[in-house]
């Protein structure tokens, strides 16, 4: 291995490179990228303020099982669970990752959508963590049982009812809640 990297760290930081790439490019397909300028925050709020139940679970669930609990990405953040408690660089990474850009994007999200009336008027970043930190305590409880099957299967029905029951609280626009609310 010491053929092609220089050391530990050198196959540490192009692990974490080739992470980056394809979390971007897949985050970028579902409109959940952190960064995004005012059109393109725009442009993700239509998307999903026109999302109805069945689709924006689809979107959550596929984002677990298609993404987060690939067996590659499952072992990174394994690997950057161990390596943030022995190095600034991976600790800063693992806060990055799994909760600053998440809510700082989700926090504009939903701020966009209470602007456009298709959420409760709500301080954005509370929905925020109300939304993600849920979803992110399902996922850090697999990742030490990423081979077990009916763990998996109760994490996403966990995801799917959390979903669901954000949708129905705070959403305006969603099909059960317009079922919910009188005319």
């Amino acid at each position: 291995m010491y053929k092609h990297f220089q050391n530990k760290r050198a196959v540490l930081d192009t692990l974490v490179a080739r992470y980056l790439e394809v979390s971007e490019r897949y985050m970028s397909g579902i409109h959940a990228q952190p960064g995004l300028d005012q059109a393109e925050l725009e442009s993700g709020a239509a998307f999903y303020e026109s999302l109805d139940d069945a689709t924006f679970l689809s979107i959550g669930q596929r984002l677990f099982t298609d993404f987060l609990m690939r067996p590659d990405t499952m072992r990174f953040w394994r690997m950057i669970s161990i390596e943030r408690c022995n190095d600034r660089d991976m600790a800063d990474l693992f806060y990055a990752m799994l909760h600053a850009e998440p809510m700082a994007f989700q926090t504009a999200l939903f701020g966009m959508l209470i602007r456009r009336g298709a959420m409760r008027p709500v301080d954005p970043s509370v929905l925020a963590m109300e939304f993600f930190m849920p979803a992110l305590m399902i996922y850090l409880h697999l990742l030490p049982w990423m081979d077990d099957p009916e763990r998996t299967e109760q994490a996403l029905e966990l995801l799917k009812r959390h979903m669901l029951h954000f949708r129905e609280t705070y959403s305006l626009t969603s099909p059960t809640q317009k079922e919910i609310e009188p005319s």
